[in-house]
């Protein structure tokens, strides 16, 4: 047996045994990893947007559903998501360029359904040397695709080449949501409200991509998930809940005491992660893998934004909780905010590229996309918590967490 393979075997091991760990831990082994039919998914879906009158006249037919759940439902295993696995095997990959050497210990990706809600996390805790696991409930993933299915049908394929102007972008964005809404602000605002209500599916009002755009899509919906898997890869490898590993001193990091110095510091090696895979594995360039990171910012504060809608009932007072929740957020050294988040990750990027207009000038269009879907987003927790199906949605904090 040579090295590689009995190296292959040992991370197979690995991930069996923290599989297993899993399933006693949460007791997740009895449930699949997304309960319920395609066909219950459907009714439910249908029943909803019947009651809304954003839908009226533009309802998808059953049969456009049911073929998107269903190809959503093909293949899934309990914990198990080949999709994900293939991008941890990329960025494993491009870790060694951002480690500045091999990384000490082996990602081992587990979806979940029956844990308290959250977006992702590391855990290091599990009795296996040099490997670990790193959890996402079931519905982030979907979430996420959605979130890139909206972008994609927003934005021009050749928006990362030409680069038109603001003025230009601006009449491009407002034009493709006037003449595809189901397609770009419903599905964006739909599923963060679906994701705040905790409701059993994230699908509802999503389409299958044109086939013109689903390299875009895809090429989104990558780049976010590999942030997101980035992210916590830094945790682990720069020692935020474990004993002192060589990527610590190799990259001259400082060992961050606090909470908030940890998820910056995992921001920005999840970020250098990310963006050297697309780099060296695909040839994408920093300010298009930078998008990443900017749809999760976008996805985690419309998610909490939607939070404080439906509990207030009122989009104006629950954009003020929003904002409030915003600027206190770290104060005290606990979680930061997102947008503190995003600028101290922009000005980190800037420094190592300094130049590149690319980055600056992706940042800059992003908000144009920010804006307009935060603000419709709003309005359609508003009108969901009026009349829309019984759902409490999750109370205080940061919502779902990212850790």
């Amino acid at each position: 047996m040579s090295d590689d393979e009995a190296h292959r075997r040992r991370l197979d091991d690995a991930a069996a045994v923290l599989r297993a760990w899993v399933a006693q831990q949460y007791d997740e082994d009895r449930l699949a990893t997304t309960p319920g039919t395609a066909e219950d998914r459907v009714a439910e879906v249908m029943h909803r947007l019947r009651a809304d009158p954003a839908w009226d006249g533009q309802l998808p037919t059953e049969e456009v559903l049911l073929e998107r759940i269903r190809l959503d439902m093909a293949g899934e295993q309990p914990g198990r998501s080949p999709y994900l696995e293939g991008l941890v095997g990329e960025l494993r990959e491009g870790a060694v360029r951002a480690l500045g050497g091999q990384p000490a210990g082996a990602p081992v990706v587990a979806l979940l359904a029956r844990t308290p809600f959250f977006f992702a996390r590391t855990q290091e805790d599990t009795g296996v040397d040099d490997a670990y696991l790193v959890l996402l409930h079931h519905r982030f993933p979907l979430y996420l695709d959605l979130v890139a299915r909206s972008i994609a049908a927003v934005v021009p394929i050749g928006w990362f080449v030409e680069r038109p102007s603001a003025h230009e972008m601006t009449w491009v964005i407002e034009n493709r949501m006037h003449s595809e809404p189901d397609r770009t602000v419903r599905t964006f605002a739909e599923a963060a409200v679906s994701l705040a209500e905790m409701r059993t599916d994230v699908t509802g009002g999503s389409y299958p991509v044109a086939p013109e755009r689903y390299a875009h899509f895809t090429l989104l919906l990558d780049a976010a998930l590999m942030f997101v898997l980035g992210h916590e890869m830094a945790h682990y490898e720069m020692s935020h809940d474990g004993p002192p590993r060589p990527a610590v001193e190799r990259l001259g990091f400082a060992r961050a005491p606090t909470r908030a110095w940890q998820e910056l510091q995992a921001d920005e090696l999840g970020a250098s992660i990310a963006a050297w895979t697309l780099r060296t594995g695909r040839g994408i360039p920093l300010g298009v893998s930078m998008l990443g990171a900017w749809q999760f910012f976008l996805a985690w504060e419309a998610f909490d934004l939607s939070v404080h809608v439906l509990a207030t009932g009122d989009a104006e007072a629950g954009f003020g909780r929003f904002f409030l929740e915003q600027e206190n957020a770290g104060t005290d050294g606990a979680y930061p905010s997102i947008s503190m988040r995003r600028s101290t990750l922009e000005a980190t990027v800037a420094r190592a590229a300094p130049g590149d207009a690319g980055l600056e000038y992706f940042s800059r269009t992003f908000d144009l996309i920010r804006q307009r879907f935060l603000r419709d987003t709003a309005f359609h927790a508003e009108h969901m918590a009026a009349v829309g199906p019984a759902g409490r949605p999750p109370t205080g904090g940061h919502g779902p967490g990212f850790a």
